[in-house]
Order: C-alpha cells, then structure tokens, then sequence
C-alpha cells in the first residue's frame, strides 16, 4: 500500500476539501475498494494499492466521471436557449469512458420530449419533470438530486453549498462540469495540459495556462474581478481538474427530507454538517451578516485512515436541520465527531456560505471540546 501525501487538497478553500473527498471516492470506487483516506495537518493523504504514477495515470486514462445533470433549470445544456456545446460533445463521444454519461443524455432527452420542455419549466412544471426524473433516471443521477435538492410536499428545499439545485445564479455547476471534463480532453481530443493541470491539482505543482471559467462560490480567491492582480483588475484562474474532483466530492453530502421525534411538523430538509448561519468564531462578522447568509457547513477533519464506506456512514448520519446552530458553535462541532471504531476527527472546518461567494473560516479543535447533543433529525 502506498501513502501519498495530496498537497493539493487542503482543508479550505471549500473547493479543496471536496476535492480530496472525490479523489478518494473514485479512487475506492474505481481502482481500490481498500482505499483510505485521512488529514494530517492541512494536507490529505491517501493510502491505496496505487503509487503516484498510477495514481496520475488513472485519473488521465481510466478515470469515469460520474454521470451528473440538472436539466431542469435554465442554463443546464438541455433547453433550446442554452449553450449545449458539452452536452452534445459528451453525448456523442464514443468513449466507454462517458457510456452512463451517454445513456443518461439520451434518457433525459426522451423525457423533455415526452413532456413537450423545449425551455426552462415554469415552477409547476419543474415539480413534476423532477418527480418524473427521480422515478426513472438512474441510481447516480439520483444520488446528484439529493445532493443538490429535496422534494418536499409543495416544492423543494436546497442546501446552501450548491445553490438553488445545483446552480448558483446563471452558473449551472453540472454544465459547467461536463465544460471541463472537455477542456481536459476526456471527451476526446489531445489536452497537452491535462497532465500539469492534474498534479497540480493532486500534489500543488507548479502549473500555467489555467481556465478562465467561472468557479461560483468554492474558491473565492480565484473568481478574479478588482484587485486580483496586477492592474485594476483580473479574470478568474481555474484549474479544471480542481472543479471536476470537487463535483464527484460534492456527491458524499446528500440530503433527505426528516421529522424531529416528538413533534408534530411536516419533514424539513437536513443536508450533512450543515445548519443555518451563526457569527461564532468570526470576529469580522455580525448578526446582520448571518442573517443574510444561505447557511454554513462545519467539515470535519480525521486523523485515523478512514475507508469511503465509514466516510458515507459519517456524511449520512450528521444530517441537520437548517436552522440555528445548537448551543451556538460548541454543540455542532462536538457532533461533527466521526465514530470511534472508524476514523477520529480531531477538527472540524467552517465555511460560511452567504450571498454569493463562500468565506473559509479556520479549523476548530475539538479535542477540548465534549461532545453536544447531535442536531440530526
């Protein structure tokens, strides 16, 4: 087994984090289901059968993205007024690389034409093209759903860390994502800079030439805009592999719609970590500040390998309400613990999500910390 330390993946930006929960899940998922995965310091460190060079490798040859859409908002690369230059290109790649990809297109274009969608559904529509989607499309389109939205009686309910159902805005992260699995040649075609792009996204090489795409709210450092470089102003900086192995990230914090025991209400949404916005432990931020933000996520951080399916265990199993953090801040990083006969978590990261860009706060120890009451419906 091969410990290799992934100083590309760091605890914040939020984008970095996530990132180094995708590349475990594809890794274990993929290559080797004895993966794991754990922090130490500031830095993750994966443990499998792979070596660096392997490592590369299967991200350049073998890797599959997993099949992820949204086409129910506008902007999605499915309606008559959207750039569908991705879409079109991954459905008609030809490659058993992006063969669920394919299918999925295809299954998703029958159902838009079985219901006569050619432009963005209007609210009521949308309600039943997504009850309709959850019933018929596959087991990895449906995990993506309850990542980034959950149908409740009259609408739905979204977390804040990726937007109104995976958009953020005219920003649509699925299309943005197949945009990027092309821009590094996996849809066919030679990239000359995929190479430099991956290890620098896995071991923080020094690279050049990185996209100018719009990265929303995981890395605020690179969106560009006044004052990010020389000059009055700068365009953003994006390394397409950082926004791919986020999104496959992104994917072990589902939600579900839950009942707290012993009261009467209808189910309310609960996503992983997450719970409405507080100003504990931000001395820049206020009560005005929170209240107009979309919510915040506290991440934690183990120090003991941990396999992809106690990580899933963990993620689906910390789920909160969105609503005012417990005790404020001391409770809910106590219930970010992992359990004791899988990994430790000996910290916890606090990425507060308000309109409309993501501000990365610092880890929190916990090991002082008693464990509170868990928020967890």
């Amino acid at each position: 087994m091969h410990e290799i330390p992934l100083h590309g993946c760091r605890p914040e930006p939020l984008m970095s984090y996530l990132k180094a929960l995708g590349v475990l899940r594809l890794v274990a998922e993929q290559k080797d289901p004895e993966a794991r995965g754990r922090w130490a310091g500031v830095t993750f460190i994966l443990r499998s059968a792979l070596d660096k060079a392997a490592l590369e490798s299967f991200f350049l040859n073998d890797y599959r993205p997993t099949p992820i859409v949204a086409p129910w908002a506008g902007g999605c690369g499915f309606f008559a007024k959207d750039n569908r230059k991705a879409v079109d290109k991954i459905a008609t790649s030809n490659s058993p690389r992006f063969a669920e990809y394919e299918e999925l297109i295809k299954r998703v274009r029958r159902v838009l034409t079985d219901e006569g969608l050619r432009e963005k559904p209007d609210p009521q529509a949308k309600e039943r093209l997504l009850r309709r989607y959850r019933a018929s499309l596959p087991d990895e389109s449906i995990a993506w759903m309850d990542c980034v939205l959950v149908l409740q009686n009259k609408g739905q309910a979204f977390p804040p860390l990726l937007g109104t159902g995976g958009n953020d805005g005219r920003l649509d992260f699925t299309r943005n994502f197949m945009e990027r699995l092309v821009e590094v040649g996996i849809a066919g075609g030679d990239c000359t800079a995929a190479a430099g792009w991956l290890r620098n996204a896995l071991f923080h090489d020094g690279t050049k030439g990185l996209s100018s795409s719009a990265v929303g709210q995981f890395a605020p450092g690179q969106v560009g805009g006044p004052n990010a470089t020389q000059g009055m102003e700068g365009n953003s900086a994006v390394n397409p592999w950082d926004f791919i192995l986020m999104m496959e990230g992104a994917l072990l914090l589902a939600g579900s719609a839950v009942r707290r025991m012993g009261l009467n209400l209808p189910p309310k949404a609960a996503f992983p970590f997450t719970v409405d916005a507080s100003p504990v432990g931000q001395g820049a931020v206020d009560e005005a500040d929170s209240s107009s933000a979309r919510g915040e996520i506290w991440l934690p951080l183990w120090d003991r390998f941990a396999s992809l399916a106690e990580l899933r265990h963990v993620f689906s199993s910390r789920k909160a309400w969105m609503w005012r953090v417990p005790s404020v801040a001391s409770a809910w990083t106590g219930a970010c613990r992992l359990s004791p006969v899988s990994a430790s978590s000996s910290a916890a990261e606090k990425h507060t999500l308000p309109r409309p860009w993501a501000v990365s706060m610092s880890e929190h120890e916990l090991r002082s910390i008693s464990s509170g009451p868990s928020t967890h419906g």
